[in-house]
């Protein structure tokens, strides 16, 4: 539900968070530590030839940091989605 719609802020806020939560176990994220990434992590999460989920718990790297790694290479060497 969208923010205008809550009458309540503290309501929404509290939602939002539970929301929040939800999706991050959900999906098996847990805190990893920062750590910076290496060529082989960045040839499995370019090729793509398991899913997200599965990579994360290999590499053990959240899902989104996945995502987001493989975002940034593929606008660094310049490569468009669907080509």
């Amino acid at each position: 539900m969208r923010k205008s719609k809550y009458k309540d802020l503290i309501r929404y806020t509290e939602t939002r968070r539970k929301q929040k939560e939800r999706y991050r176990y959900r999906n098996g994220c847990k805190a990893y530590e920062p750590r910076t990434w290496t060529q082989f992590e960045d040839r499995l999460v370019l090729e793509q030839r398991v899913t997200d989920s599965a990579l994360s718990k290999q590499i053990k790297r959240s899902v989104g940091a996945i995502q987001l790694r493989r975002y940034r290479l593929k606008n660094k060497i310049g490569v468009k989605d669907g080509v």
